[in-house]
């Protein structure tokens, strides 16, 4: 990690990580508030607006490319960082230079000088989602984007993000999440996420369940908003004009492809148009690539997936990717994760198990861990190795043409991908 993100790390953390539950409904007042005082960079530039459950970061990380080759200066915002928090504020994926980071922060800090928020409306400084989002905003003021792609943080009627005038707003799939602060249903979670829809501003949509679907709908004829449910179809025609990694998943193609069908329907690009992504990588969201030891060369895939949701996801994903074959799994989470739901779902598709440590980032158990699969699964080959370039080493030594997972954790993976770029095992 470069200095400049050490220095961005330890900004963001002088300040409290997130509001309360109960202030959250004066959340867009406060937002409105600090960004005036910056002079609303949010104006400066077109932006598209996307919410939903799963894909949001990678539906997000293709349109700020794809809007790149046709020739835009494209700032791309998105959450949570795994391994630099530079990936939070990209043009296009790509970081800005260490100078460009550096003026933003200070003309940000200069102005919370400043700055103070009414006793009325929660503590008197911004919380750190609020300050990443207005440093987005003035990274892309500063270097003239003329277009920003945005990924709310979380839900969408009360997200930080949720302040800017759209271009247009986007839905990929969404799922019982965040229960306690969004909502119990499906209905009531897309009624959330369905609150960056504007008046006039045309609204797109992965197919949803019929819950969700029903709702979007109502809420789009509500608003006014034009709504579209887009069909995901990968065809020939979609991979002769954009090229991508050679072992991209399924699962990551389809959001390429309604980030390619959002573009043509807003005329933003044209059907005889050819994209080269082949640059674009995803940290920790069904992350393709390959540890390389000279002798074999083994697929890897890093998953941050944490929930028991995000879990099936993996399982889904890899399931596309690897048809019939089972997996060497790498497997940690923290203590407040329902490892054993994890631990379910991860194991049904690995026919072997490194139990292991996530290292000094994050607080995990991996001797509960262990002792619960290794009495729940008997007829599995489960190991406890604590130390990640440990369990690397001999899942490497062990893996009998089978890929490697590591998941459970974007702590991690983060830590698994340090290790192997390290000693130079690392190969996208």
């Amino acid at each position: 990690m470069s200095s400049i993100s050490d220095t961005l790390e330890s900004f963001f953390d002088s300040y409290m990580p997130s509001l309360s539950s109960s202030l959250r409904e004066n959340r867009l007042e406060r937002m409105s508030l600090l960004l005036d005082h910056l002079g609303n960079p949010e104006k400066t530039f077109k932006t598209i607006h996307i919410a939903g459950s799963k894909g949001k970061g990678s539906t997000a990380t293709f349109l700020s490319a794809l809007l790149e080759g046709k020739g835009y200066s494209v700032g791309l915002y998105l959450s949570p960082h795994v391994y630099d928090i530079r990936e939070r504020f990209t043009l296009a994926s790509r970081f800005f230079s260490d100078e460009e980071y550096t003026l933003a922060l200070e003309e940000l800090q200069e102005k919370l000088s400043s700055f103070s928020l009414p006793s009325s409306l929660g503590p008197e400084k911004p919380p750190t989602f609020e300050l990443y989002t207005a440093y987005a905003y003035l990274l892309f003021k500063r270097k003239g984007c003329r277009w920003a792609v945005i990924e709310t943080g979380l839900g969408g009627r009360l997200d930080a993000t949720n302040t800017i005038s759209p271009f247009a707003t986007l839905f990929t799939p969404i799922e019982l999440e965040h229960t306690k602060i969004l909502g119990s249903t499906l209905t009531e979670i897309a009624r959330e996420k369905a609150g960056i829809m504007r008046e006039g501003v045309p609204s797109f949509s992965f197919p949803q369940r019929e819950e969700a679907e029903k709702e979007l709908k109502r809420n789009a004829e509500e608003i006014g908003s034009p709504l579209s449910f887009l069909s995901i179809d990968i065809n020939k025609t979609m991979e002769d004009k954009i090229k991508i990694k050679s072992f991209t998943s399924s699962i990551v193609k389809t959001d390429l492809y309604f980030a390619y069908s959002v573009l043509l329907s807003l005329g933003l690009i044209d059907k005889k148009d050819t994209f080269d992504l082949s640059h674009i990588s995803l940290p920790a969201r069904f992350q393709l690539a390959r540890i390389n030891t000279g002798k074999y060369s083994i697929p890897i895939v890093l998953d941050g997936a944490h929930t028991p949701d995000s879990a099936l996801h993996l399982k889904e994903s890899f399931s596309k990717e690897f048809t019939h074959r089972k997996a060497m799994l790498i497997f940690s989470t923290a203590q407040d994760k329902d490892y054993r739901a994890i631990a379910d779902i991860l194991l049904s598709f690995s026919d072997e198990c490194f139990v292991t440590g996530l290292g000094e980032w994050k607080k995990g158990d991996p001797d509960m861990i262990y002792s619960y699969i290794k009495e729940k699964y008997p007829e599995k080959k489960v190991f406890l190795e604590k130390d990640i370039r440990k369990a690397l080493i001999r899942a490497v030594r062990r893996h009998e043409s089978r890929p490697i997972v590591v998941a459970g954790s974007f702590y991690l993976a983060s830590n698994a991908k340090k290790t192997l770029e390290e000693d130079g095992l690392w190969e996208e």
